[in-house]
């Protein structure tokens, strides 16, 4: 059984019992989760603790709109958001999208499935950016380091030769096999 571990932000106490409420109705998954009910409660939660996700809503008492969002994916760089309002605007949506958030929910809008769904994709979503960044980041590496050498090609068109400014060095034929 899958367990997400989940911070909700959210200052309204039924918003945050109806949300609790539709991810304890008949699932695989389980979740663990931490209220929030300020900007700041989360910040203190995100020192202490890692979450696969957080479920937030932009209109706190101590911070709102996009600022919520920046503060929040600031403080976890690594942990996907999906972003909980009640405003249907499209532009907040792309918005929000744009500055890293997984997924958006208009409040009032969503059942216990699509939340699930949200979620689960959300944090695969995450993931996979995650592991992109850092195979990017891994190719990146090699290509600088790559710079520095020169490949010559053996009469069997296999890299035989390899030139760095520290020296030379061969390849085993052999090594061809191990290679594929």
């Amino acid at each position: 059984m899958i367990s997400i571990k989940i911070l909700l932000v959210e200052d309204s106490r039924i918003s945050a019992k109806f949300v609790l409420g539709l991810l304890a109705e008949g699932t695989t998954e389980t979740y663990d989760v931490t209220v929030a009910a300020t900007l700041a409660e989360a910040m203190d939660q995100l020192d202490q603790h890692v979450f696969d996700l957080v479920l937030l809503d932009l209109m706190l008492p101590d911070s709102s709109d996009m600022d919520t969002l920046d503060k929040a994916r600031a403080k976890a760089p690594n942990t996907a958001v999906v972003v909980m309002t009640a405003s249907a605007q499209t532009h907040t949506a792309k918005e929000a999208l744009r500055r890293g958030c997984q997924d958006f929910l208009i409040k009032g809008s969503f059942d216990g499935n699509l939340l699930r769904h949200v979620i689960r994709y959300a944090v695969e979503r995450n993931r996979m950016e995650m592991e992109l960044r850092l195979k990017e980041q891994r190719f990146e590496d090699y290509a600088e380091a790559g710079a520095d050498w020169f490949w010559e090609m053996g009469p069997d068109q296999w890299p035989t030769l390899f030139r760095h400014e520290r020296g030379v060095s061969r390849l085993p034929r052999d090594r061809h096999r191990h290679l594929h």
